[in-house]
């Protein structure tokens, strides 16, 4: 519990989480989060109906709260399981009906919310323009937001990356970089894997 109480700190006070504290869905869906992957990683480890019920219907309460979290929690849980399947193989079974069980109660319990969301968002009075000025250019890659505690001191690398209509989401540098220091980790412990056997946490951590 120790190492849950500190991650639940880092989780709750981490620059995403406290970005987005005037969208009330997005802080409880943030919230619901943990949850989802604690579900996930249970049925993971011990697939059976219980724990198949159990994912589903945190997803449903993340899916019904924030689409957002749950359009990325899916793709989340899809790799867990996809590794888990290619990693070990036994029990897939259990695994692929504890999904199947959860696949049928989001869709039986969001399906409807989400057909009815699609349908007005295709109304006219719904629909939003375009704005370029609010899009993804090349040069938001080497932007850094104004208000970024951490990388504000960054000398501008661009001249057309500091124009007023741009907005926080615009600002590409930090996650670019951190896709970067992912990819270096990644060959790093690929290159560690080849040389010496593995533990099974080492496997896990190449196969995410």
């Amino acid at each position: 519990w120790q190492s849950a109480f500190v991650a639940a700190l880092m989780y709750t006070y981490s620059s995403v989480r406290l970005t987005q504290v005037v969208h009330f869905q997005l802080v409880v869906g943030g919230a619901l989060v943990p949850l989802v992957l604690l579900a996930a990683l249970q049925m993971l480890e011990l697939p059976s109906t219980k724990s198949g019920l159990t994912f589903g219907i945190a997803f449903v309460v993340l899916a019904a709260t924030a689409s957002y979290y749950a359009a990325m929690m899916a793709i989340v849980v899809g790799v867990l399981c996809l590794c888990r399947l290619l990693r070990d193989r036994r029990d897939a079974r259990g695994l692929l009906v504890a999904l199947g069980l959860a696949g049928v109660l989001v869709v039986v319990a969001v399906g409807p919310i989400a057909f009815e969301y699609f349908r007005v968002h295709r109304d006219a009075h719904f629909q939003r323009e375009f704005i370029p000025a609010t899009g993804t250019h090349w040069s938001d890659y080497l932007a850094v937001d104004s208000g970024n505690y951490v990388e504000k001191h960054l000398p501008v690398l661009d001249s057309h990356s500091t124009p007023a209509a741009r907005t926080g989401e615009n600002r590409l540098f930090p996650g670019f970089l951190a896709a970067a220091f992912g990819a270096l980790g990644f060959a790093v412990i690929v290159r560690r894997y080849g040389r010496k056997r593995a533990t099974v946490r080492t496997r896990e951590l190449v196969w995410i």
